[in-house]
């Protein structure tokens, strides 16, 4: 990843230039505009972002870790492999852009009142989210890898659910062979 200067990252967005493997963690991009920018592979963590001028159309493969996402809403956005641990942003998987979670970390967000319904999912991250995740209204019955460590799982049925990999702790999920 290459680091650059914050003149260098608005020189690009004015363009309409990709940014594509920055590292711009811990940096002050409050007064940086990202809301017509796409962002592949950058790393924003730490950094401090004006909430007006956030979220960027396209966030894949980000690392968001600790930027304060507060009341910032994904609706439209592709978030496809990006982390947004302890972020406290609003993600509503109905909203984003193609229904789909995978690989996203939401680790610790708010998902209670979240529908996962028809969303793809495999490979996410959402421990300890309060999610209520239905395996058979998940696209393609595909929960593998994903992290649901500490949600409540008590009574869903995994009838044909791909659970490859997945981590189903302190879950209460009955797994019938």
């Amino acid at each position: 990843m290459k680091k650059i200067q914050k003149a260098q990252v608005w020189n690009l967005i004015k363009n309409n230039e990709l940014l594509y493997e920055l590292d711009l963690a811990g940096m002050d991009l409050t007064d940086i505009d990202f809301r017509n920018a796409e962002l592949r592979f950058v790393t924003l963590r730490n950094a401090v972002i004006h909430p007006d001028f956030f979220p960027p159309k396209i966030l894949v493969e980000c690392n968001l870790e600790n930027v304060l996402l507060t009341n910032i809403d994904f609706q439209g956005v592709s978030i496809q492999g990006s982390n947004f641990f302890n972020t406290k942003a609003i993600i509503d998987p109905q909203k984003i852009s193609d229904l789909t979670l995978v690989n996203v970390t939401l680790e610790g967000l708010d998902l209670k009142n979240v529908d996962f319904t028809d969303v793809y999912i495999a490979g996410a991250n959402l421990k300890d989210t309060g999610a209520k995740i239905d395996p058979q209204k998940v696209v393609n019955k595909d929960i593998r890898n994903c992290n649901l460590e500490g949600l409540d799982l008590h009574d869903a049925d995994f009838t044909g659910v791909n659970i490859g990999g997945a981590n189903l702790t302190g879950t209460g999920a009955c797994l019938k062979e």
